[in-house]
């Protein structure tokens, strides 16, 4: 795509919303993130990881306009996102380690 856009692909990516819903304000976490255009505006479109008791949004496409983005931390692999987890909680949840 862009040669300006940030390369996501194999990589796990926590993006923030500015101005963004309670339900998200501690980031959209994405894995196989890709850019697409949906009627012309850049989204970022990837699969939301498995978290107990969210089901209905488990393993399933998820986006976020790329122009709504204000931060974003990008992981190369599953295990170093989970490295930099302190402990066990929230985010190993979300990847299948309780």
């Amino acid at each position: 795509m862009n040669q300006q856009l940030p390369d996501f692909s194999g990589k796990v990516v926590v993006l923030y919303i500015g101005a963004a819903p309670a339900a998200i304000q501690n980031g959209v976490v994405l894995e196989y993130a890709e850019f697409r255009r949906y009627g012309g505006r850049l989204v970022v479109v990837g699969r939301q990881p498995h978290v107990p008791g969210s089901e209905w949004t488990s393993n399933v496409e998820s986006g976020v306009a790329w122009d709504e983005v204000v931060h974003w931390v990008v992981f190369p692999t599953r295990e170093a996102f989970l490295a930099r987890v302190p402990a066990p909680g929230l985010w190993w949840r979300l990847f299948g380690r309780t």
